[in-house]
């Protein structure tokens, strides 16, 4: 068993999309670090919390919806959008993890 740490794992990543895709570095115009493990990202231009990611990907998708639910495997969020696909409020549960598969179950 390989055993990598965060930063590690984030880079071997990147370099095998890269690889697949038949890409090189200079082929990347920029990178974004999302998510709990973002300030890990020792390569990343910027970083943008995942409740920002989110909301202006679901903008993208769809610019009439105006709140989301993201069960995960950490928390539940759910967020509410502005218009312009900016997170306008939130809320999420207060343990890491705590009623996400309940949460499921029920559903």
């Amino acid at each position: 068993m390989v055993s990598y740490s965060i930063i590690e794992a984030g880079e071997t990543v990147f370099e095998n999309v890269l690889d697949r895709g038949g890409y090189e570095s200079k082929d990347v115009r920029q990178v974004v670090g999302t998510g709990y493990g973002r300030i890990s990202i020792s390569f990343a231009d910027r970083t943008i919390t995942e409740l920002s990611c989110h909301a202006r990907g679901v903008h993208y998708l769809n610019s009439s919806v105006r709140a989301l639910i993201d069960i995960g495997g950490q928390d539940n969020t759910v967020i509410n959008l502005n218009g312009d696909g900016t997170v306008a409020d939130f809320i999420l549960n207060d343990k890491c993890a705590a009623g996400t598969g309940r949460f499921l179950e029920v559903m």
